[in-house]
């Protein structure tokens, strides 16, 4: 038994697992806490700015992200030649710079026209392109390390640039700009991963012999499979529902409206810091095949568990909304306390959308294109509600718990249509 134990820990997948869950719940707190100080110091006009920025990247990085996945699937199925095929990876995409550089160019003649048309102040607004082209990088060696089983490496650097944003915000409390200081944080901190990843991904390729040719094929056909396709939906559906209310209420709301809609996100979204590393196991269990007779059964406990944690969830913030709002925002933030409760709804909704999108993407049930449908009509319809905070909030709501309810009405149907002996293997 004791042997069994070593050996598992030993296994790169399980250690792997190991250490992306410490390093997410650990990046998690960090962001939590920088999230919390940066409200109290810029108020709700200068948070929107920093959360409004965050935002825009993320959509902005969207197809990079989705891009991703087909990466990490294709170094993972190259098996002993996957650093060989790391090089060439890195080759090819660097090759695609330098023969679309007016592309880069391009965007970097945009950036006089980022505040206008984000509504940022300028000192956020001007780094938005700088970010998303760093980031454009910084995915490729990410995914690299990742596909190459390096995730004791990606969780210290993803650690150690979290904390370059908690030195920005701690700096910021003692300077009279802290916008600029705090931006100024963030851009070293995605600088930063770029080197410190390109550099490790460079010692782990180095003196690998880089072949381009029908690289770019390989991974065409990798983006067309089928699960890597469905993953590419579901991540395109839940940062909709995370980003474009932000992104979209920093145009058309005032800055301090906007300010308080970001903190009405951040204040929905404890439960998913507390809880969202175990959705990232989650699916990995999910994923395995070995134990899939067990899957229904667990998926049927952690949702009864998952339901009575969101009841108390909810009940917390009827007793005590207004003290988390003081403490975590401060008085700026008070306008906050009549909403408390909706963002605990809304919060219980998400968490539940990511816990059943986890279990069905897993499964590669086609569930998961009705809830991209959803999405998109919720980023459609944001820009009728998006004129008032209150708006926002309700489709918001009611978008998330139209999901529940689909993915609900999908996981019962597939149950109650199983045979009763087969009913506790899994659903289909």
């Amino acid at each position: 038994m004791h042997r069994g134990i070593i050996t598992l820990f030993r296994n790169t997948y399980v250690s792997g697992a190991g250490y992306l869950f410490a390093s997410n719940v650990l990046v998690g707190l960090m962001n939590y806490v920088f999230s919390s100080y940066a409200a109290k110091l810029l108020g709700p006009a200068g948070y929107s700015d920093i959360i409004a920025l965050f935002s825009y990247v993320a959509i902005g990085t969207l197809p990079l992200t989705i891009a991703s996945m087909a990466l990490l699937k294709k170094i993972g199925e190259s098996g002993n030649n996957n650093i060989s095929f790391s090089a060439s990876l890195e080759r090819w995409v660097l090759y695609l710079m330098r023969q679309y550089w007016y592309v880069v160019a391009l965007a970097l003649s945009l950036i006089p026209f980022m505040p206008a048309v984000t509504n940022l102040s300028p000192v956020a607004g001007y780094a938005i392109i700088p970010i998303i082209l760093l980031t454009a990088l910084t995915i490729l060696y990410d995914s690299i390390l990742q596909g190459l089983q390096r995730f004791r490496l990606f969780a210290v650097i993803s650690i150690c640039v979290v904390g370059i944003k908690l030195i920005s915000v701690f700096a910021g409390g003692i300077s009279p700009v802290p916008l600029m200081v705090i931006m100024t944080g963030i851009i070293a901190s995605y600088i930063t991963r770029l080197l410190v990843s390109s550099q490790a991904v460079h010692r782990i390729i180095s003196g690998r012999k880089a072949v381009v040719r029908r690289i770019e094929k390989r991974l065409m056909q990798v983006i067309s499979h089928r699960q890597v396709l469905l993953s590419a939906i579901s991540v395109g559906s839940i940062t909709i529902m995370q980003h474009v209310p932000m992104a979209i209420a920093k145009i058309t709301l005032s800055p301090h409206k906007a300010g308080l809609l970001a903190a009405w996100l951040l204040l929905a979204n404890i439960a998913l810091y507390i809880v969202g590393p175990l959705l990232s196991v989650a699916y990995i269990f999910f994923s395995g095949e070995h134990m899939r007779h067990k899957h229904s059964h667990v998926f049927l406990v952690s949702l009864a568990v998952l339901i009575i944690g969101s009841i108390a969830y909810v009940g917390a913030y009827i007793l005590f909304g207004s003290f988390l709002i003081e403490n975590i925002f401060g008085e700026a933030f008070t306008e906050l306390n009549r909403y408390a409760v909706l963002a605990s709804v809304y919060g219980v909704g998400m968490l539940i959308i990511i816990f059943f999108n986890n279990f069905f993407l897993a499964r590669g049930s086609n569930v998961v294109y009705v809830i991209a449908a959803i999405a998109g009509l919720y980023s459609i319809s944001l820009y009728f509600f998006s004129r008032s905070i209150d708006g926002i909030m309700t489709i918001s709501i009611y978008t998330a718990y139209s999901m529940v309810l689909v993915y609900g009405v999908a996981g019962a149907r597939s149950y109650i249509r199983r045979p009763k002996f087969l009913r506790y293997s899994s659903f289909s």
